[in-house]
């Protein structure tokens, strides 16, 4: 089976790092499978004056004047879009005709030629990669599969041009329970996470009484709420309770968070590590007994799960995150702004009791089905019913 996975979200050298998960599910499934991925890959578009602005848009005219790289043994067609410098669903929207002009012209009928060997399209974003697996799409006459990652108005399938694009779509996938919630009155889209590694199941369940040892991994934005759990973390403290909190993690709330530490005199009890491989992760996990991570909005982070699989009893927001895959106090610990300090005091002073693990125990029942051999056989069911 040749796959085109038209996929913006990837770790490109010398910019931001991304999550590398699409990257590392296209090498299980290729080599557990007769499976090849051709890329198509976006940047936004940078111009002369554009490239001078910084590092960052330099690199971008750099890779699109490149136009084709190796990423990770994958070929890898680089293209440009129009982004403008914001996030926001109704900027990318409102400059789509632009953008539809652009990709038009680029799509040429060599180009399309060249796409007609593959099976199947994967479009893993929004914009702009179900816009372009739409358009190849039609050209060629190949089915593709929606992934609905990321935050956008509950409206999106009917809205112009976007509306006959799900309507066409041969299947809807996510990995975020958030997303499944919302649209699964309207759309038959399938629930499906990513895959958890071997190595994080091995961990034990049995808990030692004293000092709890709370973790997070995540990228250090304001989104994430680690401010919450250091405010919390200074009353534990002053009720003379015993713990440990290991950041392990990087982004522009980092300065922040540490002098906050600092402010609070918790530099004793909270160590900032910085961003570190998988492996440094895994050994954490392993020997830490809570993961926190209050974030909203949240999609399904990944590191949710390995903690889940590490027996970790999970900490997240209530209607994002973990929120559809755990239950509260079934599964996981599920808070908002109100309860979150309430919640993770109580949960120093008694852990481990008889319901904490409980829950660990009903949380790792639910994650031992996101292993990489279960993961892998649905996403190959998945294709194989698409064609």
């Amino acid at each position: 089976m040749k796959i085109l996975n038209v996929a913006s979200i990837l770790p490109l050298k010398g910019l931001k790092r991304e999550n590398d998960i699409i990257l590392r599910i296209q090498k299980y499934l290729k080599s557990n499978y007769d499976v090849d991925f051709l890329i198509y890959k976006s940047v936004p578009f940078s111009g002369i004056l554009t490239s001078r602005i910084s590092d960052k848009w330099k690199k971008y005219k750099e890779y699109a004047v490149k136009g084709e790289i190796d990423l990770d043994g994958f070929k890898t067609i680089i293209y440009s879009w129009f982004f403008l410098p914001t996030s926001n669903f109704w900027v990318n929207y409102f400059i789509l005709p632009l953008n539809l002009l652009k990709i038009r012209f680029y799509l040429n009928k060599e180009r399309i030629e060249n796409l007609k060997n593959s099976d199947l399209i994967l479009a893993q974003n929004i914009f702009p990669d179900l816009i372009v697996a739409s358009i190849i799409s039609k050209k060629t006459g190949k089915p593709y599969i929606i992934n609905l990652r990321g935050v956008f108005p509950d409206n999106i399938h009917k809205l112009w041009f976007l509306k006959n694009i799900f309507k066409n779509a041969s299947k809807i996938i996510t990995h975020s329970p958030t997303n499944y919630k919302r649209f699964k009155s309207d759309l038959d889209v399938k629930f499906l996470p990513h895959p958890v590694n071997d190595n994080f199941f091995k961990k034990s369940e049995t808990k030692k009484p004293t000092p709890i040892k709370l973790v997070t991994v995540c990228r250090l934005l304001s989104l994430k709420n680690i401010d919450w759990v250091i405010k919390t973390l200074l009353k534990a403290k002053q009720e003379g309770l015993r713990f440990t909190f290991d950041v392990i993690g990087d982004g522009p709330e980092f300065d922040n968070l540490v002098a906050l530490v600092d402010d609070f005199n918790l530099k004793r009890e909270v160590v900032f590590h910085g961003f570190k491989d998988r492996e440094y992760i895994e050994s954490y996990l392993e020997s830490s007994d809570v993961f926190v991570m209050p974030s909203n909005p949240e999609t399904l982070g990944l590191a949710f799960l390995e903690a889940v699989a590490s027996s970790c009893l999970c900490v997240g927001h209530f209607g994002t995150g973990i929120d559809g895959v755990f239950e509260h106090y079934e599964s996981a610990i599920l808070t908002n702004e109100t309860s979150f300090e309430e919640e993770l005091l109580l949960l120093i002073r008694e852990f481990p009791n008889d319901k904490y693990m409980e829950i660990i125990r009903n949380s790792k029942e639910i994650v031992d089905n996101f292993s990489w051999t279960e993961i892998g056989k649905t996403y190959m069911n998945l294709y194989n019913s698409a064609l």
